[in-house]
C-alpha cells in the first residue's frame, strides 16, 4: 500500500539506507540535515501539499499484512512553462525520485508493486491535461517505459552556453540566507527563459525559475560541493556559503553532457509528446 507521509520516523530510515546511492560527498548525518533542512523550506510545502498544488509529498510502501515500511517515492510538483500554438501557458510539472526499496525486501517485485500504485493517483496530482510528469532513470529506459514514461535525451535541445557573455555580478559568494541577491538572480534568468521561448519548438518545457527553486538549489550545490560539515562547520543557515559559478552553471544551458548517467524521462497527461529544454549540467530546471 503506498501512503502518502510526513513522518520522519518512516522516511528516515529509508534515507539512511539510500544515502550510499545519493549521498556521494556528504557524510549520513549531513545528507539527511540536508534532506530535512530543504523540507522545513516554503518552496517544498513539504507538510502542506494538496493534490493539484505545488510542493513536495513523499510516499512510503507499507506491506498490507505486516505493516511494515518496504520502500518508499518522492513527488515533487513544481510550476512550468509550456509552448503551445496560442503562446506560453503555465502548467504543473512533477519529477518522481527517490524511488528506493530496502535492501533485505528486494528481489519481492516491490518496486513493480509500488509504481504500480504511484501510476494510479499521478494525475490526481498533476490534474490539468497539459502537466507533465517525469523523472531520472538510473536503470535505464526501459524499465519506466511500462508506465508511460519516453525518455527525453535525443528530443532535447542544447544551446551554446552564454556564461562568458551573460555574466551576473553580485560578488563571488553569498550565503544561502542573502535573500535579496538570489531574487535578483532568479529574476534574471527568468525572465531570459520566457524570452527565450519564443524561439523553441511547440510543446517545449521548463521549469520556471524562482527565488524559491534557487534558495533550495544553493543548500543542494553547497550541501554536494564536498559536504557541508568538513568545509563550513555545523550548518547554522549563515556560513553555508554558495559560489556564483555554481548558479551559473547549474542554471545556464550548456553544450556539455550532465554529470550524471542518469536519463531523463516524461509523459504528459493528454498524451502528447514532451519537448524539453534541457538546463546545466545537475539539470535541476
Amino acid at each position: 500500500m503506498l501512503v502518502p507521509t510526513t513522518d520522519r520516523s518512516l522516511i528516515e530510515p529509508l534515507q539512511r539506507e539510500n544515502h550510499n546511492v545519493w549521498g556521494s560527498g556528504m557524510s549520513l548525518d549531513e545528507y539527511i540535515s540536508r534532506e530535512w533542512d530543504n523540507y522545513g523550506t516554503e518552496y517544498m510545502r513539504f507538510n502542506q501539499m494538496k493534490k493539484g498544488e505545488v510542493g513536495d509529498v513523499y510516499f512510503v510502501w507499507k506491506n498490507d499484512e505486516t505493516g511494515v515500511i518496504e520502500g518508499g517515492c518522492e513527488f515533487f510538483v513544481r510550476e512550468g512553462w509550456l509552448k503551445t500554438e496560442n503562446g506560453i501557458e503555465t502548467i504543473k510539472c512533477g519529477t518522481l525520485g527517490s524511488v528506493y526499496v530496502l535492501d533485505e525486501f528486494r528481489g519481492m517485485g516491490i518496486s513493480k508493486k509500488l509504481l504500480d500504485a504511484f501510476n494510479e493517483i499521478t494525475w490526481d496530482y498533476l490534474p490539468g491535461e497539459k502537466d507533465i510528469s517525469m523523472l531520472w532513470s538510473e536503470v535505464g529506459d526501459k524499465f519506466y517505459a511500462r508506465w508511460g514514461y519516453k525518455t527525453l535525451a535525443e528530443e532535447s535541445k542544447l544551446l551554446q552556453n552564454s556564461n562568458e557573455n551573460d555574466k551576473i555580478e553580485y560578488g563571488e559568494t553569498f550565503t544561502t540566507r542573502d535573500d535579496e541577491k538570489i531574487k535578483l538572480i532568479a529574476e534574471s534568468f527568468k525572465m531570459k527563459r520566457f524570452a527565450e521561448m519564443n524561439q523553441w519548438p511547440l510543446n517545449t518545457v521548463v521549469i520556471i525559475p524562482s527565488f524559491g527553486l534557487f534558495k533550495w538549489f544553493a543548500r543542494r550545490v553547497e550541501a554536494v560541493n564536498g559536504g557541508v560539515e568538513s568545509n563550513f562547520g555545523k550548518y547554522n543557515g549563515d556560513n553555508w556559503r554558495v559560489d556564483i559559478k555554481d548558479i551559473n552553471i547549474a542554471s545556464e544551458p550548456v553544450i556539455e553532457e550532465p554529470i550524471t548517467s542518469s536519463i531523463p524521462m516524461a509523459k504528459r497527461h493528454d498524451g502528447v509528446e514532451v519537448k524539453w529544454e534541457r538546463r546545466g549540467k545537475w539539470c535541476w530546471f
